[in-house]
């Protein structure tokens, strides 16, 4: 539920943390089972256009987890894009990543224009 702005271009959005989900395989939008030895955590938030006309989402860098012994996760395959947002309306969308069994004190991380890092504490 955590909850922040960020700016890329002229655009303003707001980003909340939904729900965080641990899990030891993925599946596929072709039914396929993905299994890892560690887990997967995906992030799923909302996304709002903050300002009047519909804008086409794009995070200038994609989102990184970071754990207590700062060790950086990537996304898990290819970037995620939103697409279109229309002002006002929240989109979701979930981001995946791939951390070992013993990855603690994660961080979700996203930074914007600014290159001022906006972090949300994940529990694990």
């Amino acid at each position: 539920g955590q909850k922040f702005e960020m700016a890329f271009g002229n655009n303003k959005f707001s980003m909340v943390v939904k729900k965080v989900q641990h899990d030891a395989k993925l599946s596929t939008e072709l039914k396929e089972e993905i299994t890892t030895s560690g887990s997967f955590i995906i992030v799923t938030v909302d996304i709002v256009n903050l300002g009047s006309e519909a804008v086409i989402f794009k995070l200038g860098t994609d989102p990184e987890l970071k754990d207590d012994k700062d060790r950086h996760y990537t996304l898990y395959g290819k970037s995620l894009k939103v697409g279109t947002l229309q002002p006002g309306v929240a989109k979701e969308a979930p981001y995946v990543f791939e951390v070992p069994k013993d990855a603690t004190g994660l961080k979700f991380i996203v930074r914007d224009k600014t290159n001022i890092a906006k972090s949300v504490d994940l529990k694990r």
